[in-house]
């Protein structure tokens, strides 16, 4: 109870501070206040909300921001998100085994670490923590990334990073669809409708992709005598998915309605353990519901709230041997060995819920002080889970010994509830041209695991026109996720309830010179700490479950620089380097697991007979499977990958005639041979003997043609 006392009268002495600087209540929604007096160079393009509430360019905003607009998302080579976020400055996209998109940043590979918005809506699940990245880019408008930490304004999952899709409320319709290699096609269209006081928006996407060509030369059944005989490999990697997403926008007077929907079923990929078997599903379903109307003037108090709600409904087939596995034991009694003519098979179900409301307040004096207050009442809970399998007893004793798979049948997975109970204000004060300072703390109450606050208070300083200097110091959190507190279903790893929060301390210096309209150069430097950090200390003697536990520390020191010019003819060039380390305190080992250097370069410009051509490339430096814990380096894991030079171009030709808009893409160009470490653990195949080759590991990114055609209305 002290403790809470005390952190809620921290709340209070900020907003005394605020008080004190001269903070009165007065609203001018989306002012824009610059301390640049190259304003005019502030086009959409780099404009932002996401760091303030409040539409600002990128230079007078707190923190260090990137901003892509549609027109450039339309001229990459991109079919979703993660085509688009590959691109970024201390990004990387990496693959887990059942093929699903998985975002590191900055070295860190915890998809629940980076928090994903779609209009300001979380998009985050509370089981994994983890996001959906396959967003199709045809419905996006603008993309906003603050990288760095965000838990002052937007609570958990801000850690690393944090990703506001804004998607398009178009005015007009179209229809566009896509056929490609490897069995892709896709299919989309928009709708738009503006009356007198009502406003009408849809977009939805059908998308499918039998998933490359990639070959699986060895699994973990291969090198063990016993297991051989049920091995499927050699044998193509099957990735299919199937995937349909959209969204639909309502404007009532000041009432906006916003509902958002996707489904996906996707195949086996390499299945469950590094085992070959073609039965392993994963199906989701998702719909959210927001709805939000302002209260108050323009020169009063505008207070803001809404209502939503998220429910997540997931379906896992996992098949953890392949067709015809017979056990050497008779486990029912019959007097012969089991025989699993559909391989062994484990299905869990579980539906995820969440409501919750959020009021916020907004208010500005003069063109000095910006203010930002609000509250959040959110509850979230996992309901009906089902858990079945074809088979009982422990595997340690059968015809494939898997003694690590400590938790076989001790299965548990109750339905779990969790309330949260959040305040946040900040202040964005702009005492002169020259200067801006920007304060703010959030606090959290979570009914399982207590209270967490999280300062952020950032510095920018105008010496020249064009030029801005910034520094930034902020704390950020991500809450245990319901699998690592709770599941108990996995075969390896279980859930640990006393866990608490992760929490990451970072300080942040970068300078920035805008010269043209979006033309730019920008550097930054940080140091990021992660304490606590949810891993699990892996158990050599394989023989006890593993739990989740607050057992990491983590250090991240790094820098980068990203660039773009953009020409008067609307052609751009834009390019960025990062470079990183990042040190494991536990194992007292750098972890290189994502690539230390990366760099990107894009490329568009008109062409002759009204093409626009746009090619980028993309370096990945060297990669290496390597522990995260003492224990873990015993195994002795040390698969390298990389370096790799991928090309992607596409060509795009408006309005062919009467509105007909062609896409022409080419990913990989180059077909390089792009082999990815696996981005949940150190290793493909455990079994298989390491010689410091990347020959035994998943080939990802092959080369793929993609040809689309649009019809405007």
């Amino acid at each position: 109870m002290a403790s809470r006392i005390f952190r809620i009268g921290q709340i209070m002495l900020v907003a005394q501070l605020l008080h004190f600087s001269g903070a009165c209540i007065a609203f001018a929604q989306d002012q824009v206040v610059s301390n640049n007096e190259e304003s005019m160079f502030f086009t959409p393009e780099e404009m932002n909300s996401i760091s303030s509430f409040r539409s600002k360019p990128v230079p007078d905003s707190p923190g260090f921001i990137t901003v892509i607009t549609a027109k450039t998302i339309a001229a990459m080579a991109a079919k979703d998100l993660s085509d688009v976020l590959n691109t970024i400055p201390g990004f990387h996209i990496a693959h887990s085994n059942s093929g699903e998109t998985q975002l590191a940043v900055q070295g860190v590979a915890e998809p629940s670490d980076i928090l994903v918005m779609i209009d300001g809506h979380r998009f985050n699940n509370f089981y994994s923590g983890a996001a959906i990245y396959d967003i199709p880019v045809d419905g996006i408008e603008k993309i906003e990334i603050i990288r760095g930490p965000g838990s002052a304004l937007y609570g958990t999952n801000a850690m690393m990073a944090v990703i506001n899709v804004i998607m398009k409320k178009p005015v007009q319709g179209h229809v566009k669809a896509g056929v490609g290699t490897f069995q892709t096609y896709k299919l989309n269209a928009g709708y738009g409708d503006v009356g007198e006081n009502d406003r009408v928006s849809a977009f939805a996407e059908l998308y499918g992709t039998g998933g490359g060509d990639a070959s699986l030369q060895w699994d973990r059944l291969s090198n063990n005598t016993a297991a051989a005989p049920y091995s499927k490999a050699p044998a193509a990697m099957k990735g299919n998915q199937g995937k349909l997403m959209g969204d639909i926008q309502w404007d009532h007077g000041d009432t906006n309605t916003k509902f958002a929907f996707y489904s996906d079923n996707r195949g086996p990929g390499f299945a469950y353990q590094n085992i070959v078997a073609d039965a392993s599903r994963s199906a989701s379903s998702y719909f959210s519901l927001d709805v939000s109307h302002p209260w108050g003037s323009e020169k009063t108090l505008l207070l803001e709230p809404r209502l939503y709600t998220d429910v997540w409904m997931v379906d896992k087939k996992i098949q953890l041997y392949p067709d015809g596995y017979t056990d050497n034991r008779d486990l029912n009694g019959d007097g012969h060995p089991e025989y699993f003519p559909n391989g062994m098979l484990l299905q869990k179900k579980y539906d995820q819920f969440t409501s919750g409301f959020e009021l916020r307040g907004r208010s500005t004096v003069g063109d000095e002080n910006y203010v930002t207050i609000g509250i959040v009442l959110e509850d979230s809970s996992i309901r009906n889970p089902q858990v079945s399998t074809n088979y009982s007893g422990e595997p340690d004793v059968g015809a494939i010994p898997q003694a690590f798979m400590a938790n076989w049948n001790g299965y548990s997975f109750p339905s779990r509830s969790r309330e949260i109970y959040a305040a946040y204000i900040q202040d964005d004060w702009t005492p002169s041209r020259y200067f801006n300072l920007v304060g703010g703390v959030r606090y959290d109450h979570y009914s399982d695991f207590g209270d967490t606050t999280n300062p952020r208070v950032a510095m920018a300083f105008y010496p020249l026109a064009g030029l801005d200097i910034k520094l930034q110091y902020a704390t950020a959190f991500r809450a245990p996720t319901f699998r690592e507190l709770y599941d108990e279903t996995d075969l390896q790893f279980a859930g640990n309830p006393s866990l608490h929060p992760e929490k990451t301390e970072t300080f942040e210096a970068g300078a920035g010179y805008t010269y043209a309209a979006n033309s730019f150069v920008r550097l930054n430097a940080y140091r990021q700490t992660l304490s606590d950090y949810i891993t699990t200390l892996f158990n050599t003697s394989l023989a006890s479950i593993t739990q989740y536990q607050n057992s990491g520390k983590l250090e991240i020191n790094g820098a980068g620089i990203e660039a773009k010019h953009t020409f008067e003819s609307g052609s751009f060039f834009m390019w960025n380097v990062s470079l990183f380390n990042a040190r494991d305190f536990v194992s007292d080992s750098y972890l290189t697991q994502v690539p230390q250097l990366r760099g990107n370069a894009v490329v568009g410009v008109d062409l002759p007979a009204g093409f626009n051509g746009t090619l980028t490339y993309s370096y990945y430096g060297t990669s290496r499977a390597n522990a995260r814990t003492s224990q873990e380096i015993i195994l002795g894991r040390a698969d390298v990958t990389g370096p790799f030079n991928i090309v992607n171009l596409a060509l795009t030709k408006k309005n062919l005639f009467q509105g007909v808009n062609i896409k022409m893409t080419a990913f990989n160009l180059l077909n390089t041979d792009y082999r990815e470490i696996y981005s949940d653990i150190r290793y493909r195949f455990p079994t298989v003997p390491d010689n410091g080759t990347s020959k035994n590991l998943i080939q990802t990114n092959q080369r793929m043609f993609l040809f689309e055609v649009e019809k405007e209305f």
